[in-house]
């Protein structure tokens, strides 16, 4: 195709040049068909539907959409043989295979599977499969590590994972890694990352800068396990920022309906927000389910709410079991878990009660180390979060104990932002005049110098010379097409040049009178007109009662005055 000869014309000019051949990308547009790529220990090829076969790639594979602003039904599928990687970068893709009920991205094979994200990305899959699903037998990295901002926005069908395994399906070895930002979502039933429906979710590790916010479909877990599946191996590392919430019965990290959440690590300096739904817990099992082997550790800062009590389940614990059904008799909330925390060192572990508002509420008991000694508190207050303003700080939302803040990190202020600004109509001649423009959040005002905005000085239409050639006073009167330019001196000049005359007549002026104290002469402009160029200039001479017209270059054309 025509893409295909531009890219190989470009990697020909690249072999004279000498330059290495990474610095472009084999790109691959999704709106013209479903990309297949297939990766082995030999190398990597590429096919796509619309009749390219077999491409071997030379550079990295880039899938790309050019109509991005409205989905595609095509889709993407990667699979990578035993001890190979698949490296496939996907740039502004929108792939919505809601109504095909196929996967928008399926990795499969034995081998490690790497997206890297470039642009805005989202995908959204059909009934029982992921938004990403995750069938390949080694790991699934999904990352931002090439310094071009990257995100996604991954739901899945009915029962299906938002990134992870469809309908009755584990998911297991899934990285979220480097820079990358990521929202995932489930489909009924599914974890937000990890299992499906009946599906567990293990060895889940979101870790470096990312960003991730999952939440679970209905009785799935934010991450680990959808319904009836558990969430075990869960690390979140590093300085990762993760968001994590359950939907009814399902545990924020940790298990679905009747799932188990274990082994799930916290630590580096992460910031993780853990919520369960009604009955399940912030960590741990979902509802029904338990929780245990849960590990807080360094500078990590944790916040982990139950769920309220629903329908005959008890409460979810913040940090531990999921609420308990208790058939015809009250209801059990589910039980706390203490979570190891001997590696804990600037970090902290705050437990909100159920129904709480997290950003409001203080929570009902902080573990945290305090001048070396591990402290358990119940007298939080809370800091409500405040925007900053354009010169003045404010603060995330956090919590305050014995005069130590918690979470309530500064926020900068942002500065002004001038954007509209306006002519204060103020240049000279001599000089550029100034622009003001009203801060777009408050009143401040900013004044800059407004470039070339000085005034140009035009050139006359015409001039009235006196005998030593200084300019005369002249008074000019306009009726019906006449123009009648008086002066009160016996020799005067009036001249010009044929384009003043010109301007003149678009103006309306079809005749000139000259009145001067001995003299009157009238000529018709197009008379004029017709005897040079727009470059022309002319002058009508008065002396007394003596009067000439004569062009720049001295000839008389006196013989069109009137």
């Amino acid at each position: 195709m025509k893409l295909r000869r531009i890219v190989s014309c470009m990697m020909a000019l690249l072999l004279v040049a000498g330059m290495p051949l990474a610095a472009f990308a084999e790109e691959y547009d999704l709106s013209v068909g479903s990309v297949e790529v297939n990766a082995s220990e030999t190398g990597q090829t590429v096919s796509q539907v619309n009749g390219v076969q077999n491409h071997t790639e030379t550079t990295p594979t880039v899938i790309t959409q050019s109509n991005s602003s409205t989905p595609t039904e095509n889709t993407v599928t990667i699979t990578a043989t035993e001890n190979a990687t698949a490296n496939v970068t996907i740039q502004d893709v929108n792939i919505d295979t809601g109504t095909s009920d196929g996967a928008a991205i399926q990795t499969t094979g034995d081998g490690d599977v790497t997206i890297e994200l470039d642009g805005s990305n989202t995908v959204q899959s059909g009934d029982y499969h992921a938004g990403v699903e995750k069938y390949n037998g080694g790991n699934l990295t999904i990352t931002d590590e090439n310094g071009t901002s990257g995100s996604l926005k991954a739901t899945g069908g009915g029962r299906g994972a938002g990134i992870g395994n469809g309908f009755s399906a584990d998911a297991s070895n899934i990285t979220i890694s480097g820079s990358a930002e990521v929202i995932a979502k489930g489909g009924g039933s599914g974890a937000g990352i990890g299992g499906g429906e009946f599906g567990s979710g293990t060895n889940i590790i979101i870790t470096d800068s990312a960003k991730v916010d999952a939440t679970g479909g209905d009785r799935g877990s934010g991450i680990g396990g959808g319904y009836y599946g558990s969430g075990n191996n869960i690390t979140i590392t590093d300085s990762a920022e993760v968001t994590a919430k359950g939907d009814n019965y399902g545990s924020g990290i940790g298990g679905g309906y009747n799932g188990s959440g274990s082994y799930i690590t916290i630590s580096g300096s992460a910031e993780v927000t853990a919520k369960g739904g009604d009955a399940g817990s912030g960590i741990g099992g979902g509802a029904r389910g338990f929780g245990s082997n849960i590990t807080v550790s360094g500078d990590a800062q944790v916040k982990a709410q139950g769920g309220i009590e629903s329908d005959g389940y008890g409460a979810g614990a913040a940090i531990g079991d999921g609420g308990k059904y208790n058939y015809g008799s009250e209801a059990d909330p589910g039980d706390d878990v203490t979570p190891n925390i001997e590696g804990l060192n600037e970090g902290w572990i705050a437990k909100y009660a159920p129904g709480a508002t997290m950003d409001t509420d203080a929570p009902n008991s902080v573990a945290y180390m305090d001048d070396g000694q591990l402290t358990t508190s119940s007298n939080a207050v809370p800091i409500l979060k405040k925007e900053p303003t354009c010169t003045g700080e404010g603060n995330k939302a956090g919590f305050e104990i014995n005069g130590k803040r918690f979470a309530a990190e500064t926020i900068p202020a942002t500065g002004h932002s001038f954007t509209n600004y306006i002519s204060d109509n103020n240049a000279t001649y001599d000089a550029d005049g100034t622009k003001t423009a009203k801060c777009d959040h408050c009143d401040a005002t900013d004044t800059i110098p407004d470039p070339g905005s000085k005034l140009v000085r035009e050139a006359p239409l015409y001039r009235v010379l006196g005998q030593d050639g200084k300019a005369l006073a002249c008074k000019e009167a306009r009726s019906s097409g006449v123009l009648t330019i008086t002066v009160e001196a016996d020799f005067a000049t009036l001249t010009g040049s044929f384009s003043g005359m010109k301007t003149l007549k678009a103006q309306g002026v079809d005749t000139i009178v000259f009145v001067t104290g001995g003299a009157t002469s009238t000529f018709a402009i197009a008379d004029l007109l017709a005897q040079g160029s727009s470059t022309d200039t002319y002058a009508l001479t008065h002396v007394g009662s003596t009067v000439t017209l004569t062009l720049g270059n001295g000839i008389d054309i006196s013989s069109i005055l009137k």
